[in-house]
């Protein structure tokens, strides 16, 4: 067994424990499968550096390794593939794109929270809330000044 940290994701500590004679990647809160996810940004979470974080943990791993996730949307099961790591950050991505073209439109963190929207692709994970809208409103809107700084992963 060992554990591995890949950098600020889902807070600023987390890890994935490998198993490694069975091939199990237990990535904990750094996956969520199909579903919006909570983030824990008192913690430490980075919504940017999370995609890079996924990125860096599924290219470690056999293309046969099984994943064990943190949460799961319902009635799905607890463990996955590197395709199901995939659609998270793809997720992460659509959610940082939409989150940038609303303060590139001039909207506030107020007229964005308000939306809830689910968001093209995704809709299979549901409506986001504003409190999760807001905490990346707020990191994207901070990166953007230059407030804030960071040490992986792409924010405009």
């Amino acid at each position: 067994m060992r554990a591995k940290y890949y950098g600020r994701a889902h807070t600023g500590g987390d890890a994935v424990i490998t198993f490694e004679r069975a091939n199990v990647a237990h990535m904990g809160d750094l996956m969520i499968n199909r579903r919006v996810p909570a983030i824990d940004r008192i913690n430490g979470a980075i919504v940017a550096t999370g995609i890079t974080v996924i990125e860096k943990a599924a290219a470690d791993y056999a293309n046969d390794t099984t994943y064990i996730f943190g949460h799961t949307g319902t009635s799905l099961p607890v463990t996955g593939t590197r395709a199901d790591l995939m659609v998270f950050r793809d997720y992460l991505t659509a959610l940082l794109n939409h989150t940038r073209a609303a303060i590139k439109a001039g909207q506030s963190k107020e007229q964005f929270t308000a939306t809830t929207p689910t968001l093209a692709g995704f809709k299979a994970l549901g409506a986001h809330t504003a409190r999760t809208l807001g905490i990346v409103f707020g990191e994207m809107a901070e990166a953007k000044s230059g407030n804030w700084k960071q040490t992986s992963g792409v924010f405009f």
